[in-house]
């Protein structure tokens, strides 16, 4: 029952896991891109 409650939960996290670091990828770039421009 854990194993299969874990690998239906799985897709979930891996996806909400690559929308974070995509935004904090934005939000470093962005930042970055501000201090660069003073």
């Amino acid at each position: 029952m854990a194993s299969h409650a874990a690998s239906s939960f799985s897709p979930v996290s891996a996806l909400c896991y690559s929308a974070v670091t995509f935004k904090v990828g934005q939000l470093r770039s962005s930042v970055k891109r501000l201090s660069s421009s003073g």
